[in-house]
């Protein structure tokens, strides 16, 4: 049954929907948790809490600048099925100014001597004057909110043409939106490899990979379609009933499964090559990371990341069970923070480190400074881009029923 436009009227005023109350309180006590363990962790284990910190910070980074892709990618390649599922990723990438003030704690941690957060603060470890340029506190402070600076940039301009569109008053922005989408894929690609090269490579210094940047970039994507689904399943049942189809829901598990199967390919030609080479200044990385207990979190990344979820929605129906789905979506979650937990704590503890409540604490409270910044953003903005030329083709989107 085909849609009306007056559809789409229903939500069309800013604000329209309602965050229910337990929501907002779920977030604020969330954060209030965050804060709580990061003071607690200080007094008892400065340097855990600091690794702590920066893997939730890169996470939730990840997912401001993934919804942001998610967004660029849609006008980039002219999608009409994405338009109403696209607004979850614009959400998310209201996150990027917050990162950018949270980035100030990843500043503070390379000055504070019980923080230890890279072994290069110390001077004199390497051998290249370049490299001791290149790795100064100062440097990797400036180059990093500029990244974040620029970033935020793109999401004012993509975003931000993107709401004046509900009122559905300015067609013509989306003649511009293609052109400043592809600028900003083109600019995220070196800005945010030397990003995740900073925040984590650089744990092991002397170490290097040419893969490391699309590693992660595969990661950041699965991770942030994983979350959306999650959150574009919720709506679906409420305020986007009439407007999101099982359609959406199938794509969305599709591109999931896709990046799985991309996120495995990059991850196991990383480690085959650097194996076959057999050289120590690359081996070391993973040689760390196989001993004490480590290499079995080794394998149930493996298994979060690709087993479960590429054998979970290989079939036409796992990807429309959205019950399903939901549970598929979780454990990539948890494999993400696995996987940057299994890069970042072996530098400072060579046996293995049990995840305990400084991990959780931490997690929750960067979810709950995220889950109230989303929220407000919906709560600023109509939650479906209405005023997109293509809403109403997409809201008839029926492709896969």
């Amino acid at each position: 049954m085909s849609l009306h436009s007056a559809t789409l009227t229903a939500i069309e005023n800013p604000g329209s929907l309602a965050v229910a109350s337990k929501w907002k309180l779920t977030f604020t006590a969330f954060t209030i948790i965050g804060v709580a363990t990061f003071a607690a962790g200080l007094m008892t284990d400065s340097t855990r809490i600091w690794h702590d910190y920066v893997i939730a910070y890169y996470i939730f980074t990840c997912f401001g600048l993934g919804g942001l892709f998610f967004a660029a990618l849609h006008h980039a390649t002219n999608a009409t099925w994405s338009v109403i599922p696209r607004r979850v990723g614009e959400g998310f990438a209201s996150f990027l100014p917050v990162s950018l003030i949270l980035f100030i704690g990843v500043a503070a941690g390379l000055y504070l001597e019980g923080a230890h957060l890279y072994e290069w603060i110390d001077n004199g470890i390497f051998k290249s004057h370049s490299k001791q340029v290149w790795y100064t506190p100062e440097f990797f402070i400036i180059r990093n909110a500029a990244f974040l600076f620029m970033w935020i940039v793109f999401y004012k301009l993509i975003v931000g043409w993107s709401v004046k569109q509900d009122d559905g008053t300015r067609p013509e922005l989306s003649k511009r939106l293609p052109k400043i989408s592809i600028g900003f894929l083109l600019v995220m690609a070196p800005t945010f490899t030397v990003m995740c090269i900073d925040l984590m490579m650089s744990y092991q210094p002397h170490w290097f990979s040419t893969m490391w940047g699309v590693y992660c970039f595969a990661g950041l994507f699965q991770s942030t379609v994983a979350l959306m689904i999650l959150v574009f399943v919720r709506l679906k049942k409420g305020i986007l009933s009439k407007l999101a189809t099982p359609s959406h829901v199938k794509d969305l598990s599709g591109l999931l499964f896709a990046f799985t199967i991309f996120m495995c390919y990059v991850g196991f030609s990383q480690f085959m090559l650097i194996w076959y080479a057999n050289l120590p200044e690359e081996t070391v990385f993973f040689i760390q990371r196989m001993q004490y207990g480590w290499g079995i979190l080794f394998l149930v990344v493996m298994l979060f990341k690709f087993l479960i979820p590429f054998f979970g929605l290989m079939g036409q129906g796992q990807k429309k069970s959205e019950t399903w789905l939901k549970i598929v979506c979780w454990i990539v979650l948890i494999g993400q923070f696995l996987d940057f937990y299994w890069v970042s704590f072996p530098t400072f503890n060579e046996h293995f480190t049990m995840i305990g409540w400084m991990e959780i604490g931490m997690l929750l409270g960067f979810a709950g400074i995220f889950g109230l910044t989303v929220a407000r953003f919906f709560g600023k903005h109509a939650v479906a881009p209405v005023g997109d030329p293509k809403a109403l083709a997409s809201a008839n989107w029926r492709f896969w029923e």
